[in-house]
């Protein structure tokens, strides 16, 4: 019966050494959360604003499409709608 108790004590000083890494950890991660999201908010919103849009002109140039003899079937125009 001694034997057993004693295994109790240890299983329970295990449980709560493990218990308490888990809330300083839980501890941490929640602390990080706070900064990023309410402490640095303007920092990554100004970064989200300036990614969300991108103007790029590209050019959708193609080639000519011939027929067996050379012979232009279809070709390039600029058209601005």
């Amino acid at each position: 019966m001694g034997q057993a108790a004693g295994e109790d004590a240890i299983v329970r000083q295990r449980l709560k050494a493990a218990g308490i890494i888990a809330l300083i950890l839980a501890a941490i991660l929640l602390a990080r959360l706070y900064s990023l999201q309410v402490s640095q908010y303007a920092r990554y919103q100004t970064l989200s604003l300036d990614n969300h849009i991108r103007l790029q002109a590209l050019s959708p140039v193609r080639g000519l499409i011939l027929d067996r003899n050379g012979v232009v079937l279809a070709q390039n125009t600029a058209v601005y709608a």
